[in-house]
C-alpha cells in the first residue's frame, strides 16, 4: 500500500521525497468523459475552458494536430506564441518538449530561420600586400562631405578627399573646393608633392575620377619621355 505522506523514511533512517508525476501537479478532475486542469480559479471571472482546460498526452496523434493549428493559427510566431494560444484551451503534459518538436518539423520555419548563404571571399589583389613598399604606394580614393564653410557672407560647400593606403590603412585628407575634374587633380597633385608618387590608384567610376584619369593619360602621352 503507497502511503500519501510527502516523504517515508528508507531502511537507513533518512527521509525519501516522494516524487510526483507530471499528471498529479495539475489536480486533474473529470467533467462528460475529458479530463480537465483544476486549480484555484473557480471564481475567476473568465469562461470555464479557460479556468479549466483539456489535458491532452504528450505523444499522441489528436495533439500534434491541436499544436499545428495552433501554430498556423498564430502565423508561425515561434514557441511561446503557439504555446500561449494551445493554453487557452489545452494544457498537454510536458508541453514545452511536444511544442518544440513539433515546430521544429515545420516547413515554412525552417526555411524562414535558416542560415543565409555566404559568398566566399576574393583573393586579395596584390596591392594589399605590399609589405616591402613604404606606405601609401598603392591608395584607394573618394570622396566625403559636403561641409559648409563661411566664405564672407555666404555659405560654401567643401568637400573632403581622402587617400587611403591599400596595404597599412594610413590616411591622408585633402580639401576639394568642388566635384569638378580640376578640383580633384588640384587635391591630387597636393597629394602627391606632400606623399610622393604612387604605383596604383583604386578608385569608384565618379566623372570627376574618370575624367583625370582620361587627361592624366592624355598629359602623358604628350610628355617628351626623353
Amino acid at each position: 500500500m503507497v502511503s500519501l505522506r510527502k516523504s517515508d523514511p528508507d531502511h537507513g533512517g533518512r527521509t525519501r521525497k516522494r516524487k510526483r508525476v507530471a499528471l498529479d501537479r495539475l489536480s486533474p478532475f473529470l467533467e462528460h468523459g475529458l479530463m480537465r486542469v483544476g486549480g484555484r480559479l473557480g471564481k475567476a471571472p473568465i469562461c470555464f475552458e479557460t479556468k479549466h482546460p483539456v489535458i491532452l498526452p504528450t505523444n499522441h496523434r489528436f495533439t500534434q494536430l491541436v499544436v499545428v493549428e495552433h501554430h498556423q493559427r498564430v502565423r508561425h510566431q515561434g514557441m511561446g506564441h503557439t504555446w500561449t494560444s494551445i493554453r487557452e484551451k489545452f494544457r498537454i503534459i510536458k508541453d514545452g518538449a511536444a511544442v518544440r518538436k513539433i515546430i521544429g518539423k515545420c516547413v515554412f520555419c525552417r526555411k524562414r530561420n535558416a542560415a543565409r548563404g555566404e559568398q566566399f571571399m576574393a583573393e586579395l589583389p596584390s596591392a594589399r600586400l605590399q609589405v616591402d613598399k613604404p606606405p601609401l604606394s598603392s591608395v584607394g580614393i573618394d570622396y566625403f562631405g559636403p561641409y559648409f564653410e563661411k566664405q564672407y557672407r555666404s555659405m560654401v560647400k567643401r568637400f573632403g578627399c581622402i587617400f587611403t593606403c591599400m596595404t597599412t590603412r594610413a590616411v591622408h585628407i585633402e580639401i576639394a573646393h568642388s566635384l569638378s575634374t580640376d578640383s580633384f587633380l588640384k587635391a591630387f597633385r597636393r597629394f602627391v608633392g606632400r606623399r610622393g608618387n604612387v604605383e596604383q590608384v583604386y578608385s569608384d567610376n565618379g566623372t570627376n575620377f574618370v575624367g583625370a584619369e582620361r587627361i592624366l593619360k592624355k598629359e602623358l602621352q604628350r610628355f617628351n619621355q626623353h
